[in-house]
């Protein structure tokens, strides 16, 4: 712990490297989810012979859910539950409904209802990471005994550069996914990606 009067400047090199995780896990996050907003429609009607229309109403669940999501986390963590206990569950929920959502458009990953569950799953996870990517900060500057003052600036200044980029970044990706060549390599990147953005919010849980 750095101090009860330790400066934002202060934070040893541990420290910052713990203190970008949250806003890395809304990065990759909302990266994967940009991507399939933009290539599950078109791939729900070339593999799943859904009209557009259809595809895009569907889609929307995500939309819904993430919104009840928000909701139920708001009354949450306003109790005693640790910030980061909600954010690696939503994490790992996040990752398990994108692999079921896109796997509904495969034909290895399809199942009854994947793709009603991954929604549910992925409302629930996206929900979490950026809802409560902010609140995490103030979670570790008090746990580090770092002033607070500035804080909420600064972190939102991080949080708004991380979601734009992403947008970007995705909508520039969302057409390596929409064959039936990237199934696999999807998969795959997104299970890993999964992998490593839990195990740096554990980090951020511990250190």
């Amino acid at each position: 712990s750095s101090g009860i009067n330790a400066e934002y400047g202060d934070m040893n090199k541990i420290q910052k490297m713990i203190y970008i995780i949250p806003d890395a896990a809304v990065f990759v996050n909302s990266v994967f989810f940009t991507m399939l907003e933009y290539a599950l429609p078109t791939r729900m009607v070339k593999f799943n012979s859904l009209k557009l229309g259809n595809a895009v109403l569907f889609f929307n669940l995500i939309n819904v859910f993430s919104l009840i999501a928000s909701l139920l986390l708001g009354w949450i963590t306003s109790g005693r539950v640790n910030v980061f206990i909600v954010m690696i569950l939503g994490n790992i929920v996040f990752y398990f409904g994108a692999v079921s959502t896109f796997g509904s458009t495969t034909s290895f990953l399809n199942y009854p209802l994947s793709f009603e569950l991954g929604s549910l799953l992925i409302g629930f996870g996206d929900a979490a990471i950026v809802n409560l990517c902010i609140s995490s900060k103030f979670a570790l500057f008090r746990r580090w005994g770092i002033d607070e003052r500035r804080l909420g600036e600064r972190a939102t200044t991080l949080f708004n550069f991380v979601n734009c980029l992403s947008s970007v970044l995705a909508v520039i990706l969302s057409g390596f996914i929409a064959t039936q060549e990237s199934d696999i390599p999807t998969v795959i990147v997104t299970v890993a990606s999964g992998f490593i953005m839990t195990v740096g919010l554990v980090f951020c849980r511990f250190i």
